[in-house]
């Protein structure tokens, strides 16, 4: 009696381990897979429409690849533009934003409205930059690259990335300041 009490037992608790196994596994399946940045390590380059950079030095690109509301995105961009600006940059900053979705012409306006005094907006439909480089992660919002003068990324991934401005300040030789 008390072997087969124990026989059930025992099966049950395999029964459980087992179902519960394969439901993570199941569940890690569908997470999202986490960002991590790129570094001049992993010896990426990056391809862009010709014109985009405007430097012999390199390039700050803030790409920004949203549904287009200029206003829910415009505190995060012109807070890091800012702080570039403040740090003192050889280079100044350039935001390709490519809106996700459909968008009219009132839409890329506004963007042109809100952020075309700030930084060098080019607005892009087609999308050349996420296409022609496969180590960026789709739909992600908003990177923050930085390159050197040939077009090898020294630093790809969020915006308010500490080591994306820390980044930008190895580059271009201003002091590290710390993010606030």
């Amino acid at each position: 009696m008390f072997r087969r009490i124990f026989v059930y037992v025992l099966s049950g608790l395999l029964a459980f381990g087992l179902t519960s196994f394969f439901l993570f596994r199941k569940n890690q399946a569908k997470s999202p897979v986490r960002y991590t940045a790129i570094t001049g390590k992993d010896s990426c380059s990056l391809k862009y429409p010709e014109g985009l950079r405007d430097s012999k030095e390199g390039m700050i690109l803030l790409y920004v690849d949203t549904k287009p509301c200029a206003k829910c995105s415009e505190s995060l961009i012109l807070k890091t533009v800012d702080f570039i600006r403040n740090s003192g940059l050889t280079v100044e900053p350039v935001m390709l934003y490519h809106p996700a979705g459909v968008s009219d012409s009132s839409q890329v306006n506004e963007y042109y409205s809100r952020f075309a005094d700030e930084v060098r907006l080019v607005v892009s439909i087609e999308d050349p930059i996420m296409t022609d480089n496969p180590w960026m992660q789709s739909g992600f919002g908003f990177y923050g690259i930085v390159t050197d003068s040939a077009d090898r990324v020294k630093f790809a991934g969020p915006m308010l990335d500490p080591g994306f401005l820390s980044c930008c300040s190895r580059e271009f030789g201003i002091k590290d300041t710390e993010w606030e």
